[in-house]
């Protein structure tokens, strides 16, 4: 729990203030989404889980060796539990209990595939959120549906990387991954 508590207090890169305000939204190591911006004249973020709660930058730009130091009012007290996952469930389960993969999830039971992902693994999995499958709405979708099975499975296997469960730090420092 601690771990996963300083992962989201970490950003991969070097971002000085200017650049979090400009570039808008960051993901931390634990893969939660940051959204930067200015409440009047106090700059901080959001984490897309607790949309209510602003976090201020209090001090910012400190240069060290490896990064950027910024220091904030609060630290995060309450890690998401979705994104703890839960090591007891299949990637499967999982999936079919979140609401924001719930398109993935259909495009998954109805591709043809077995259940790979209630599989032994290990699997890495980059599931679209609803939005992105949400862009396949102009028909593309309904082809891949009906006529396209075999594309469809080949987009499927294009978001699942199987030699090992992969972790954010070590996906940063991979080049590219071979998926199915």
């Amino acid at each position: 729990m601690a771990r996963h508590l300083c992962k989201m207090h970490i950003i991969p890169g070097q971002h000085l203030e200017e650049d979090l305000i400009k570039t808008k939204t960051l993901w931390t190591l634990s893969g939660v989404q940051l959204t930067f911006n200015n409440l009047g004249l106090t700059k901080g973020y959001r984490y897309s889980d607790l949309p209510r709660e602003f976090y201020a930058i209090t001090q910012s730009n400190l240069p060290a060796a490896n990064g950027i130091i910024h220091i904030v009012n609060t630290l995060r007290k309450k890690p998401s539990l979705d994104n703890l996952g839960n090591p007891e469930k299949t990637i499967g389960e999982i999936l079919a209990s979140l609401e924001i993969s719930s398109r993935f999830e259909t495009i998954l039971e109805n591709c043809g595939l077995p259940s790979i992902l209630d599989g032994p693994g290990p699997f890495t999995v980059f599931v679209p959120s609803n939005e992105a499958v949400d862009r396949l709405r102009d028909g593309r979708l309904i082809y891949l549906f009906t006529q396209g099975i075999n594309k469809l499975q080949e987009l499927v296997k294009h978001h699942i990387y199987t030699a090992a469960a992969v972790q954010v730090e070590q996906l940063m420092l991979m080049p590219r991954i071979i998926t199915m």
